[in-house]
């Protein structure tokens, strides 16, 4: 019987549910969505909203928040990404479902960021600008 238990347990076991969540988690960072089961899709929603929320809790300390994510992240790339993120969004995630798989008729759901790409544009846009900057430099 499985009362007053919070955690979803997947069918695996813990070490491999933490590694699994964390590597999730950098994927959906990385790329600002994911496609996964709906009860994977549910625990990454907990697991990432308690993350972000973390980071904020900081005080807005950059290195803080850094060492604080480098602890649930395996990339710097996300690490970077979700300070972006925090700074404007927030600690939204959302879930949304898609389709089932048809080898096995799991329910497949979609995990993402909402507004990330603008932040993900954003950011390409002021590298090339500085790039272009540089570029003028050298020529000079």
């Amino acid at each position: 019987m499985n009362k007053r238990n919070k955690v979803r347990k997947l069918g695996k076991k813990s070490v491999h549910r933490k590694l699994m969540q964390k590597t999730q988690l950098t994927m959906l960072l990385e790329a600002g969505k994911i496609l996964t089961t709906t009860a994977k899709a549910k625990s990454l929603k907990s697991y990432s909203e308690r993350v972000l929320h973390g980071s904020l809790a900081r005080n807005n300390d950059k290195v803080r928040q850094a060492r604080y994510l480098k602890y649930y992240l395996n990339t710097d790339l996300s690490i970077k990404n979700i300070l972006k993120y925090t700074e404007t969004v927030g600690t939204a995630v959302s879930i949304v479902r898609v389709s089932v798989r048809p080898g096995d008729n799991a329910e497949l759901s979609e995990v993402y960021l909402p507004d990330f790409d603008k932040i993900k544009k954003a950011s390409k846009a002021k590298s090339s600008e500085t790039g272009k900057k540089t570029e003028e430099k050298i020529k000079k």
